[in-house]
């Protein structure tokens, strides 16, 4: 009855299943004994619940917006809205903004980045047609090729050199007839590694050779540390093939709940028109995008900056404090940050993270990521988002420290 997809096997695994019953046993304590015993969840990344201050955005005067009442629905939203978008990206290339042409009639709205990787997959693929994505990477891309019944394959980012690069020999080796676009993460999550100007003109020239669009997810581009935006003007260029470059308010202005994305993409003069023919179309067709979303965004994205201070702000200070007890214990490595929320540490003893992640959890209720989950190759990584509050964080990493020694 129902489709091949629910064919895999999508239950729960034991550090899941192992969190769910320790968070049961923790309520019942609670209650019982009034005290105020919690999972240090080592793996938080939704801002809403990380005591971020967000009342610059003042959402209760947002959305009392007397033209939240009526319904004009369209694809490429509003002209306060595109222009809004605009005004972000020239605020990003200051310097460079007059050497691209951008174009507002190129930007089309989604509910979020999941459902602009959607549009563009149907607007390429067919059953069975495969998508180029990078590992380690983040696994939502896996699920949505399969849920519109495409093939992933994966090429390889490599930890080399104390900086993470794409594996060139790798990604070509993955290319056959039946791809359909490469997709690259900048940064890429969760390693944090930024595109370079060397590796677009590489990314560039190889969708050329093989007549292939680029897939640019930039949702977490604005938290980097010492990385020049300048060096992806290239991106937002006209190439001879199409480059998608998606975005929303999720991460860049720390609302998830608001549910609001967008794809941006330039093609060659003769493309252009049937892009955007066919866009309108499957967007059109769902038109998920709400109108309080659209007429309150170009205000949100205003304040975006005060939210952003304070998350660079808690990442700073997280940082700092992996960085200031690696200098003094040989238990962990961290791998080179760019940008992100999430850090890497590389256990330098012979361990299994998934055993690792297990033990910690039954021992010092602290819940961290393995790197597993991330599709890394080898065992002994794990992964920790640096948005969550410094106590926790401090408290969390001394546990992992103590299971360690």
């Amino acid at each position: 009855m129902f489709s091949k997809f629910f064919q895999n096997n999508f239950q729960i695994n034991e550090l899941f299943r192992l969190k769910n019953e320790i968070e049961n046993k923790i309520k019942l304590e609670n209650l019982n004994k009034k005290s105020n015993l919690k999972i240090i969840d080592l793996t938080e990344s939704n801002p809403t619940k990380c005591d971020f201050d967000y009342s610059a955005y003042n959402l209760n005067a947002l959305f009392s917006n007397k033209n939240n009442y009526n319904y004009r629905p369209s694809p490429n939203g509003t002209e306060e809205l595109r222009e809004s978008v605009k005004k972000y990206y020239e605020q990003r290339f200051k310097n460079s903004f007059s050497k691209i042409r951008f174009f507002k009639d190129n930007l089309f709205f989604t509910s979020g980045t999941s459902e602009s990787y959607s549009h563009i997959f149907r607007l390429f693929c067919n059953p069975g047609d495969n998508i180029l994505i990078p590992s380690p990477g983040y696994p939502l891309i896996f699920y949505l090729a399969q849920i519109n019944s495409f093939k992933i394959k994966y090429y390889n980012i490599k930890y080399r050199d104390n900086h993470w690069d794409i594996d060139y020999n790798s990604l070509k080796s993955k290319l056959n007839k039946k791809t359909k676009c490469i997709v690259a993460i900048n940064p890429n999550n969760p390693t944090g590694n930024y595109l370079r100007k060397d590796d677009i003109e590489k990314l560039i020239n190889t969708c050329q050779i093989n007549n292939l669009p680029l897939i640019i997810d930039e949702v977490f581009f604005d938290y980097n540390f010492n990385f020049n935006s300048e060096l992806t003007i290239n991106l937002f260029q006209e190439h001879n093939i199409p480059i998608f470059i998606l975005n929303g308010l999720s991460k860049l202005v720390a609302m998830p709940q608001m549910k609001l994305g967008w794809i941006y993409f330039t093609a060659n003069i003769s493309m252009v028109d049937k892009i955007r023919e066919k866009l309108e179309f499957i967007c059109d067709t769902y038109l998920t995008v709400n109108t309080p979303i659209i007429n309150a965004t170009p205000e949100i994205l205003k304040s975006g900056k005060i939210i952003q201070h304070q998350i660079k702000e808690r990442i700073s200070k997280n940082l700092n404090h992996l960085l200031n007890i690696e200098k003094n214990n040989e238990k962990f490595k961290i791998l080179n940050y760019e940008g992100g929320w999430y850090a890497i540490l590389k256990l330098k003893k012979n361990i299994d993270d998934d055993k690792f992640a297990i033990e910690l959890l039954k021992e010092k209720n602290i819940f961290i990521y393995p790197g597993y989950f991330y599709d890394f190759k080898k065992s002994g990584f794990i992964v920790v988002s640096l948005i969550i509050p410094e106590i926790d964080f401090k408290k969390g990493i001394e546990g992992i420290l103590q299971l360690l020694n």
